[in-house]
C-alpha cells in the first residue's frame, strides 16, 4: 500500500513510528539561557570595575572595553584573590609566546600604558578543578593611521580548586584594584 505523506514543516525530521509508518516530527530544542551577572554600563567618570559577588555558573563569558586611568599593565583577578601563586598563563602576543607562572592576577595589557583594550574571556569551571580560561585581546597602540592594534591570544588558569568564580575585578599588574577611564565597561554573562 502506497500512501502519500503530507509535507512537513521546515526543520522537521522524518521518522518511522512503531507501526512502521512514516511521519514528520519537530525536533526538540535544547537550550541554555545566558544570565547577565554584571553590567557596569559605560563609566561616566573614572572608577573601578569590580562586579561584586554573583552566583556561580558553569560557564562565564566576560566582555571588557577599558583603559587604565594611570599607566600600568591591565589585568584581571577573580574572587578578590591576589595570592602570588594562584594564576598562570601562556599567551601569544603579536606572534611572540610568553609563559607566566605564579602571578597575582592575569595581566593582559602589553605594556605599561593607558591604552584602550577590548577583551573577551571564556571560562569553564567545575567544583574541585582549576578554572580554565581563554582570552582574546586587542590593544590600541596609538591613534595614527599606521598604528596597528596588538593582539593577544591567551590560555590561563586560576588554580583555586575549592571555589568557583563569583567575582571579577580589573586590576593593575600587581593585582591591585585601580581606576579605569570614563567610558570603560565590563559585562559578565553566566550559564549552567
Amino acid at each position: 500500500i502506497v500512501t502519500e505523506l503530507p509535507a512537513g514543516n521546515l526543520n522537521d525530521q522524518l521518522v518511522i513510528n512503531g507501526t512502521g509508518n512514516p511521519s514528520w516530527v519537530s525536533p526538540s530544542v535544547v537550550s541554555s539561557t545566558w544570565t547577565t551577572l554584571y553590567d557596569s554600563g559605560k563609566l561616566g567618570v573614572a572608577g573601578s570595575l569590580d562586579s561584586g559577588v554573583f552566583a556561580a555558573h558553569d560557564v562565564i563569558a566576560i566582555y571588557i572595553f577599558a583603559a587604565l586611568s594611570a599607566a600600568d599593565g591591565q589585568a584581571i583577578k577573580f574572587n578578590n584573590d591576589s595570592t602570588a601563586n594562584q594564576y598562570c598563563f601562556r599567551d601569544l602576543r603579536d606572534g611572540t609566546m610568553f609563559t607566566t607562572s605564579n602571578y597575582a592576577c592575569i595581566q593582559y595589557g602589553f605594556v605599561t600604558s593607558t591604552n584602550w583594550i577590548n577583551s573577551v574571556w571564556n571560562i569553564t569551571q567545575r567544583t574541585a578543578t582549576e578554572k580554565m580560561i581563554n582570552g582574546f585581546i586587542t590593544e590600541q597602540r596609538g591613534t595614527a593611521s599606521t598604528d596597528h592594534p596588538s593582539q593577544d591570544l591567551m590560555s590561563a588558569m586560576w588554580r583555586n580548586t575549592a571555589d568557583q568564580i563569583t567575582r571579577v575585578t580589573l586590576t593593575s599588574s600587581t593585582g591591585a584594584t585601580v581606576n579605569m577611564q570614563a567610558g570603560s565597561q565590563m559585562l559578565i554573562l553566566g550559564a549552567s
